[in-house]
């Protein structure tokens, strides 16, 4: 009988990849919070690289996060955790920081991600996932501008009409409409299709246990990170705010 995923070694690669890469969003968050909130002058806030390396970091956070379902022992039960920290944060945000309400971030999204991928599981991991990779991967790359109004990209885009972009919860779904912001926004489309993506790279990838280099533990510290992101997104921003105020009082 086949032994279950979640029973499966870790991956330490993969904890070391989200901790890494969560490191750097609290880096990033640190330096807009001195540069907006604190006046001090960040030039590289403003380098067009950012517009490159925050996307590129954040996308490997997400993949990284659908490949791990797949030894999880309850995504159902860490999908419900998330929303309600994902639902904390928007409250709090909308109190402290009206104008930078984070109305659908990253947690959204991943909790999102965790229900559909655990209501459906048994079913996901009986695709093929070679194709399920290759899907979900062509269609986050087709509607990856469908927050900026259209599918595909540069000549071989196609502009939808401006009503798609006119309903209230449209947001959601990557349609915002005029005026909305968001203080962290990632809608579900196109960003559940990277997640699902690495969903179905992760199933080989656990069942195989291979390659060998992903089971390594190399960075203890940072795998230790990788294994907490929750709470340290979640812990954070706070953190950093009064750690600043202290010092520029």
């Amino acid at each position: 009988m086949e032994q279950p995923l979640y029973l499966r070694p870790r991956a330490h690669f993969l904890d070391e990849l989200r901790g890494l890469s969560i490191l750097l969003m609290v880096l990033h968050h640190a330096a807009w919070d001195l540069h907006n909130l604190f006046g001090v002058n960040i030039p590289f806030l403003e380098h067009p690289v950012m517009s490159f390396l925050q996307p590129l970091f954040a996308g490997v956070f997400v993949f990284v996060s659908g490949m791990v379902c797949n030894i999880s022992r309850s995504n159902l039960r860490r999908g419900l955790l998330t929303l309600l920290c994902a639902f904390a944060v928007t409250i709090v945000t909308a109190v402290a920081v009206p104008g930078q309400t984070v109305r659908f971030g990253i947690l959204h999204l991943l909790a999102a991600g965790m229900l559909l991928y655990g209501i459906g599981q048994n079913f996901w991991q009986r695709c093929s996932a070679a194709v399920g990779f290759a899907l979900a991967g062509a269609l986050f790359a087709l509607c990856w501008n469908l927050p900026n109004g259209c599918l595909g990209w540069g000549r071989w885009s196609l502009v939808l009409p401006a009503g798609w972009y006119r309903f209230p919860v449209g947001f959601v779904f990557g349609l915002p409409g005029a005026g909305f912001s968001s203080g962290d926004y990632f809608p579900l489309i196109p960003w559940l299709f990277l997640f699902f993506a690495g969903c179905f790279a992760g199933c080989p990838v656990f069942r195989r246990k291979s390659p060998a280099w992903l089971f390594r533990l190399s960075v203890p510290p940072l795998a230790w990170v990788g294994r907490h992101t929750l709470w340290i997104y979640l812990l954070h921003q706070p953190l950093l705010f009064g750690l600043m105020q202290l010092l520029f009082q």
